[in-house]
C-alpha cells in the first residue's frame, strides 16, 4: 500500500458468469472441495430450498439473486470460514 494515495481505485478483475460458466466444469471432487458437498445433495438442497429463496413481489430495487446464486455463495462461505480473515492478515502484512 505504500506509495499509493488515498482515494485511488484499483481495478480489480472480475470473472463475468462465473456460475454459469466455470461451476459446470467442476468435476464431483472440485466441486465438494469448494462447497463441501457434492452436486447431486446440492441439487436436493436446492429443490428443497429454492423455493424460500427466490423473492416474490419484488419490483423495485436491484435484479434479484437466483435461488442457485444464493445458496452457492452461502455454501462457499460457510466452506471457507476464513476466506475473510485470512485476506485481511495478507492485506495488512
Amino acid at each position: 500500500m505504500a506509495g499509493k494515495s488515498r482515494g485511488e481505485k484499483i481495478a480489480v478483475e472480475k470473472i463475468t458468469d462465473y456460475v454459469d460458466r466455470v461451476i459446470p466444469n467442476y468435476t464431483n471432487v472440485i466441486f465438494k472441495e469448494h462447497f463441501r458437498l457434492y452436486p447431486a445433495t446440492f441439487e436436493m438442497v436446492l429443490s428443497l430450498i429454492g423455493p424460500a429463496l427466490n423473492a416474490t413481489g419484488t419490483t423495485i430495487g436491484r435484479k434479484p439473486i437466483s435461488a442457485e446464486k444464493q445458496l452457492y455463495i452461502a455454501l462457499w462461505f460457510m466452506a471457507t470460514p476464513d476466506s475473510y480473515s485470512t485476506e485481511c492478515h495478507i492485506a495488512f502484512n
